[in-house]
Order: structure tokens, then sequence, then C-alpha cells
């Protein structure tokens, strides 16, 4: 039996009764004590606290249906939601004016800071996927969680793009992405539309749109080189490339970025030994696969003329 992590349970479960709530259908006394029981788990010092992002989810789930905000009433929501080195943020989510009330997080809650401290880019478009590229506006909002946008964080976006090119839509994917809009915006109107008038396309494929993550980064970061973030491949085997399909694709994506910003094919990365061992055996595993070195730049890269002297009789035919 597969055991699904305590924070993820309780996603999936908000994440229905949100879905439950929205759609105007009652929902089922025993989902919201069963929400309650996980909650209280969380309590105990030794789990892992739900991130931000999260919390700030469920708080709004809590304040806005009065069914379930009458049922979390005598939680001890500073044990449930906050570290014990943490106690003292505990007033952005409970209203201490009367014990253990609910209230819903202020709109000025600094989500950039606090998001930064609990995520990284990474893990929200990871929560995202396909949805967080679908619009300029949309992917500048997101980066806008955060104070800070590292070269190592648009590395690790393109690995994570890489490794998922494509996949089907469906309900859930399409709830995470409004329901986070949603929190954002303070205002649920969008969401409750769409979910009561629009089906899932059927046998609908979502992508990635690479251009608007290049023109997003050339933005926000107008001193990134391109370059230097296909230089973060030399890393020690955090992020790593899942086959030689991903590997295309982080290749092709690099291709697309010279058309903005040109740049030759690092020879490093092909001739010279990498910082992390392990990551190069891995990464030439890959290229060893591809049906044309021309995706690692392989013509382009400056070629190093080797004398042969050091073995007069050896010849050219025999190499």
């Amino acid at each position: 039996m597969v055991k699904v992590p305590l924070d993820r349970q309780i996603v999936v479960l908000y994440s229905c009764l949100a879905y439950k709530d929205s759609q105007q259908q009652p929902i089922p006394r025993e989902c919201i004590r069963m929400l309650k029981r996980l909650l209280v788990e969380m309590a105990h010092p030794s789990q892992t606290k739900l991130n931000l992002f999260t919390q700030n989810q469920l708080m709004y789930l809590v304040h806005s249906v009065p069914e379930i905000k009458e049922e979390m009433e005598d939680l001890d929501w500073a044990s449930i939601l906050l570290d014990e080195d943490q106690q003292v943020e505990v007033s952005v989510y409970v209203d201490k004016k009367v014990d253990n009330t609910v209230s819903a997080p202020p709109p000025a809650v600094q989500a950039e800071k606090s998001l930064g401290m609990f995520m990284r880019p990474v893990d929200l478009i990871g929560e995202l996927l396909f949805a967080s590229t679908s619009s300029h506006k949309e992917l500048l909002s997101l980066f806008s969680e955060f104070t800070t946008i590292r070269e190592e964080d648009i590395f690790d976006i393109v690995v994570l793009m890489s490794n998922h090119i494509q996949a089907p839509e469906d309900t859930y994917s399409r709830l995470t992405h409004m329901t986070y809009s949603s929190v954002k915006l303070s205002d649920w109107t969008k969401f409750i539309q769409e979910m009561q008038e629009t089906s899932p396309p059927k046998n609908k494929m979502l992508i990635w749109n690479v251009d608007i993550l290049i023109k997003v980064v050339h933005e926000l970061l107008p001193n990134t080189k391109w370059v230097n973030i296909l230089k973060k491949i030399d890393n020690n085997n955090s992020t790593r490339l899942r086959d030689t399909k991903a590997l295309q694709y982080f290749l092709k994506f690099f291709q697309r970025c010279k058309k903005s910003q040109p740049f030759t094919f690092p020879r490093e990365l092909l001739f010279e030994e990498w910082t992390y061992r392990r990551s190069q055996v891995h990464f030439l595993s890959l290229v060893t696969q591809l049906s044309s070195l021309e995706l690692v730049g392989f013509t382009e890269v400056p070629k190093q003329m080797v004398s042969l002297e050091f073995n007069p009789s050896l010849k050219i035919d025999q190499l």
C-alpha cells in the first residue's frame, strides 16, 4: 500500500471540498470531519507543515464556507500551520481577539517574501504546470510571488519543462490553476463560472509556451546570459534530465534562446571535466543516444589540434 504524505492528503481533500462548494453543492459533513482529522494530525510537532501557498488556499476555504468554519472553530491553528520557531507569525492566520477563531488572510500578507521562504519558483510551476505559461501576464504574476529569481531557478524550470513535455488536460490541473488564481486575486468569480459552465476539453494536450518564458526572463532578469543558465547542468545531481527525450527538449529550448541572444555551445560541457562528475557521466550517456550531435552544437564548438608526434609510427588510417 502506498502511503500518501499528510500534506498531499490535505491538498487533495480541500481541493475536492473547494470544487463542491464552487458547484454550490452540499458538502458531506463526513468529508469536513475527515479534513479536520488530518489537520489535527498535522498539529503534531513531527509533521512537516504546509507551505504558505497551501495555507492561504486552505484558510480561504475555511473562512468562506460556513459549515467548514463551524467544524474547525476549536482547532489550534498555530500548531497546525506553524513550526515552533514561527509562532510569532500566528496573527496572520488567527484572530487573537477570540481564541482560535479563523480569519481570512489579510491582503497585505507580503506573499512574495513569505513564498520565497517556503517554496522555489520551480515548486510553484510544478504545481500549476502548463497553465503557468499560458500567458505573459500569468507568468509575470507567478514570478511576482518571489523577491529574488536566480539563474539556478530558471535552469530548474527548464529541466522541469523538459521532463514534463506535455500531458492531457484534466480536471485536477484546471482546478489547481484556478484555485491559485482565485486566492491570489481574492476573487472566486471566474473560478465558479468556469467550473459551472466549462467542461474540460477532451483529448487536448497541454504544452509549455517557451517563448513566453524566454520573454519574461528577459524582462525580469535583463542581464541574464542563457549560456550561463545552460552551464548549470554541471550540478550536484539535484536537478536531472530524465531521458534522451528530455535532453532533446532541453537542448532545443536553448537553441530557441539563441534567436534573441546568440551564443556558442560551451566547449567545456563536451571536452572538459565537470565539477560534478556524476552529472557529466549522466549528460554524456544521454548525448551518445541522440540521433544528431547538431543539438549539442558539436559543429560550432571550437576544435583543438592534437599532435601525434608522441608516436611517429602511428598511422592516421589506424585511428
